[in-house]
């Protein structure tokens, strides 16, 4: 059975080790032409050896490339000055236009340009975000992710991104094989095939039914979100009757000292921060612009110069 062709193109690049490697027709089959044509791969050389059947055994030619008639040759060495033509794709190495399909999908999902980002790659190699969603029943818009699962190799390195960039109910990640049972946690994650039905030739993308899934999805994570949060430079901790607003330089310290429930936020010294921010601040006390109250709210020292944001599920030192 044909698959759609942006199912297909993502089991390809699911497939490689990198996305920059090169590979031969065979990953392509029978989507060469579609994809060459929808500028999704890129013909990037042919070789200039190749191998060949020789009696029981194959050898390895030296070949000629004839690009004006689609074809190479080569002298069969089971019959010498006989030169034999074949298909140039053969011989072809070709590599994968990730920027235009990413494009495209954005655009099959009815993704809008402006509900996109300017910086789409959010894991080398391995996780993008395609843009941002809005569903009824959640305060702010969905990220939708797109993730290179590599059969379950990616999948650490997948989680530990979502862990530390995304709130759960925040994101969907969009994956060619999904995980079961999932691997991430509270983020959902589905395959791209499960919302795209192809036929007659024709793709087409289930929007109803993501917009499903992430209402349950924002239902069920507005049940259970913890009081605390930090939204952009807005902080509530359990010990606040309002959220507090912060400077710039301090949310992004406190995002950098959040943690991830079970775990409990870091413990840090100002020079852990500092290695990471380069903010030109000198400590925590400076941060707060030296206010101690507001240092105090926010933090509780451990330990002599470590310190930790005083969230709910921290362990008490």
């Amino acid at each position: 059975m044909k698959l759609s062709p942006f199912v297909r193109f993502l089991e390809l690049i699911d497939s490689l080790p990198d996305v920059n490697d090169e590979f031969f027709e065979n990953k392509l089959r029978r989507y060469r032409i579609e994809f060459l044509k929808r500028n999704w791969v890129n013909e990037t050389r042919y070789l200039t050896h190749h191998m060949v059947d020789y009696f029981d055994d194959t050898v390895e030619v030296e070949i000629e490339i004839d690009d004006s008639q689609g074809v190479y040759r080569y002298e069969n060495p089971q019959r010498p000055g006989l030169i034999v033509s074949a298909p140039l794709w053969e011989v072809t190495l070709y590599s994968a236009n990730l920027k235009n399909w990413l494009d495209d999908l954005s655009d099959f999902l009815g993704i809008a340009p402006e509900n996109r980002h300017d910086k789409r790659e959010v894991a080398a190699n391995h996780v993008w975000c395609l843009g941002e969603v809005h569903v009824t029943q959640a305060k702010v818009p969905t990220k939708v992710l797109l993730a290179r699962r590599q059969n379950g190799r990616s999948d650490q390195l997948i989680k530990e991104t979502l862990d530390d960039k995304f709130d759960p109910g925040d994101v969907i990640v969009l994956v060619d094989t999904a995980s079961n049972p999932s691997v991430f946690g509270e983020h959902p994650e589905r395959s791209l095939a499960d919302f795209v039905d192809f036929s007659g030739g024709h793709s087409s993308f289930d929007s109803k039914m993501l917009d499903r899934i992430l209402t349950r999805a924002a239902v069920k994570f507005s049940q259970n979100k913890s009081p605390e949060y930090l939204e952009g430079r807005n902080l509530m901790l359990a010990a606040f009757a309002e959220p507090l607003t912060l400077t710039l330089e301090l949310s992004q310290v406190v995002k950098l000292m959040w943690g991830t429930p079970p775990n409990p936020p870091p413990v840090m010294t100002w020079k852990e921060i500092n290695a990471t921010m380069h903010c030109g601040y000198q400590s925590f006390y400076d941060a707060c612009n030296k206010q101690r109250d507001l240092m105090d709210l926010i933090f509780k020292k451990v330990e002599y110069g470590r310190y930790q944001v005083r969230r709910q599920f921290s362990k008490k030192p």
